[in-house]
């Protein structure tokens, strides 16, 4: 079913916009060097396509019949590396891999009515083996004759593409050219062997090898395969590599290609640690597509498409991304994207030469919208613009940074986002320990979105104890301060943000105040702390002009602790009401207007963050 689905969106994308996947029997692939030949095949200069430091740009160009490895790689047609062209280079198969790279141009060319393609080959025949043409070897910046050391000239190793200069066309784009390949790979197709099409369910050439993702961290430089086996005992029934699936190469084809665009397109995936979760839609409206985007990454809506965020915004679709998220808050249908459209979200983690699939799961918008009004309405909270997944999970990683995220807590809370179930324990935990170890403090926005989703891990937690578990904490846990609330960790948290205010009011903002030095002690060992800090905040008190409003707070508060006093631990649930708690009164006093409101709701007409 997925490797239908990545067919489909195939499909789908080479209807909607061609240009977003190349077609088949064509790949985009970093090219470092434009040769223009004359009408007699002369070389008449060689430009590199890029400066030293920058990336290569890409381009579409046939695609290599089978995947290009070992000491003779097989050959490109009208784009390929030096060595293949002139036969330069160290490598001991030099000339044979020139005359391949020669045999094939004439396969596909030597028929063909076209001036760019007899320029072709003539410079084939014209340019001795093993030797550079002086253009290159001037535009490469070393001595590539023979005998020299391919890896003192890594220029080698880029490849080159084609100009005609009497039209200034590329010869890999000339309208003759492209219907010669087009035929030639067919052709070469059919005289495979044929096998039953277990994607496509039909009779079709079999695909020797899937096609490569290259460019992921934590695979193999060359790329990594999705159907790939390389040892005897995944072997089955004499079938070995990827001709173990009994795939087409047109699945194969129209799969890797669907894949590669997902992983090459910010705006459908997003990293979180060492995984790669991918999503998309089945339908052409980019609203449909722009909602999925930010439910998992808000950045991927400002990325290379510019739909949210950024210079080149789409105004329309920002409007109606915005408006199809208030709706959904609020358990309204987002209007603009039908209910039957269809979802797909993969996670992925590269081993080295192969792609995992850690979850793969898809259903209709109307499902996925009455949980993603849950999670949005869940992690309300005052003060925190909307956010998307990822934003969330970085706050539970190492520096807040996404790539710290461990394996395990990316699944588990990818899935309880789709399904609307529990998250995991562990956010709760690692999102207090980060909170321990830098207070929150390392981003003006830190404390609020943790706050966040700490109130969204323990609603729906409370959802699964029972209906009088679950209407407590949806009463307690609300959008804004509650002063109604008595758990002793929101209590203790709201306590500990009015000693903060009042030491930041009395001696102005210090480098160890007692949020730095006493927030994680505060929060785990209540009865070894307060009392200290509470006979500091004295001191305090009578310095600050607000002093006398903030001890009738601190004193309203004190009187909802238990009687007994100061709880000795908190556990882990209290602790997650402590930071809410913390958070929700820092707001309310630096925001007055702010101040009670239980019900306060978050503007989502405000630019996505």
């Amino acid at each position: 079913m997925m490797l239908r689905d990545l067919c489909d969106l195939f499909d789908l994308k080479r209807q909607t916009d061609p240009d977003a996947i190349p077609p088949r029997r064509w790949c985009r692939t970093s090219v470092g060097y434009e040769l223009t030949l004359d009408r007699d095949g002369t070389i008449v200069s060689c430009v590199p396509l890029a400066s030293e430091g920058q990336k290569l740009p890409k381009l579409v160009v046939p695609m290599a019949y089978v995947t290009r490895s070992g000491q003779k790689p097989v050959p490109g047609f009208l784009c390929d590396d030096a060595q293949h062209v002139f036969g330069v280079g160290k490598n001991k198969f030099r000339e044979e891999l020139r005359l391949m790279h020669e045999q094939l141009a004439k396969d596909v060319l030597s028929e063909v009515d076209d001036d760019g393609a007899r320029a072709y080959l003539s410079m084939l025949r014209h340019y001795g083996a093993g030797m550079l043409p002086r253009l290159c070897a001037e535009a490469m910046g070393e001595d590539v004759r023979p005998g020299s050391n391919e890896k003192e000239n890594p220029n080698l190793k880029s490849n080159l593409v084609f100009r005609f200069l009497p039209d200034g066309s590329l010869l890999h784009e000339r309208t003759a050219i492209v219907a010669a390949w087009d035929r030639y790979a067919e052709a070469a197709e059919q005289e495979s062997e044929q096998c039953t099409c277990l994607v496509l369910g039909k009779v079709a050439p079999r695909a020797k090898l899937f096609p490569q993702v290259s460019g992921l961290a934590g695979a193999q430089s060359a790329g990594a395969a999705l159907v790939s086996c390389n040892a005897d005992a995944f072997s089955s029934y004499g079938q070995k590599i990827a001709t173990v699936g009994s795939i087409s190469r047109e699945a194969a084809e129209k799969a890797g290609g669907a894949l590669n665009y997902v992983l090459k397109d910010d705006s459908h995936h997003m990293r979180l640690g060492d995984d790669y979760v991918c999503f998309w839609t089945n339908s052409s409206d980019s609203i449909a597509d722009a909602c999925l985007s930010f439910i998992f990454d808000s950045d991927g809506i400002g990325g290379s498409n510019a739909i949210i965020s950024g210079r080149g915004e789409n105004v329309e679709v920002r409007d109606a991304v915005q408006e199809a998220l208030q709706q959904m808050i609020h358990g309204l249908p987002p209007v603009d994207v039908p209910a039957d459209t269809k979802y797909h979200v993969m996670g992925i983690a590269p081993y080295q030469a192969r792609l995992a699939v850690r979850f793969y799961q898809t259903g209709s918008f109307g499902d996925l919208e009455r949980n993603v009004s849950l999670f949005l309405r869940d992690t309300q909270m005052v003060g925190v613009r909307l956010c998307s997944l990822k934003r969330y999970l970085e706050q539970a990683a190492v520096q807040v940074e996404s790539k710290n995220l461990p394996r395990s807590l990316i699944t588990s809370c990818v899935r309880a986002l789709l399904d609307g179930t529990a998250f995991p324990d562990s956010l709760a935990k690692e999102i207090i320990l980060r909170t321990r170890a830098d207070h929150g403090s390392r981003n003006t926005f830190d404390m609020g979105r943790r706050a966040a989703i700490l109130r969204a891990y323990l609603l729906r937690k409370s959802r699964n104890a029972g209906q009088v578990v679950r209407e407590d904490a949806e009463r307690r846990l609300t959008v804004a301060l509650n002063e109604e609330n008595e758990n002793q960790g929101y209590l203790l948290g709201r306590l500990f943000a009015l000693l903060d205010k009042v030491q930041v009011d009395a001696v102005g903002d210090i480098n160890a105040g007692i949020r730095e030095r006493y927030m994680g002690a505060a929060s785990t060992t209540p009865a070894r702390v307060f009392p200290q800090l509470l006979k500091l905040s004295q001191h305090h008190i009578s310095k600050s002009s607000w002093g006398s409003r903030i001890d009738v707070l601190v004193q309203r508060v004190i009187s909802k602790v238990d009687d007994s006093g100061f709880p000795k631990t908190l556990s882990y649930d209290d602790q997650g009401e402590f930071y809410i708690g913390f958070y929700q009164q820092r707001e309310a006093l630096y925001k007055k207007s702010e101040k009670g409101d239980k019900t306060a709701k978050v503007d989502v007409t405000e630019r996505i963050d």
